[in-house]
């Protein structure tokens, strides 16, 4: 079967989809559940933990981009007022002349 078949970049796709969602679940029920445990011992830790839990989506979304296209495709490019990571542009909330003129 050809590498290039539209079937073959599907399953890819599907892989990492799959990747993703079951990296963020561990990632975030494992912090949540483990936070009754420490609560007893710390409350600070637990709270950390808590809110740690949070942020399994975008653990997840890194480590899978990470894998799958390496740390080029992590890196990011600052261009005029957007940030280019692997092809997401995001813009930013304030148009670059305030910044400029914020500088002067």
């Amino acid at each position: 079967m050809n590498s290039s078949h539209p079937v073959d970049a599907g399953d890819e796709d599907r892989s990492r989809l799959l990747a993703f969602f079951a990296v963020a679940f561990a990632w975030s029920w494992t912090c949540w559940l483990l936070v009754p445990a420490i609560k007893g011992q710390s409350a600070l830790a637990a709270g950390v933990l808590s809110c740690l839990g949070g942020f399994g989506p975008g653990v997840a979304a890194v480590a899978v981009v990470g894998y799958a296209g390496g740390r080029v495709a992590l890196s990011a490019r600052s261009s005029g007022d957007s940030i280019l990571i692997s092809g997401l542009s995001i813009e930013s909330p304030i148009p670059e002349r305030t910044v400029k003129t914020m500088r002067q």
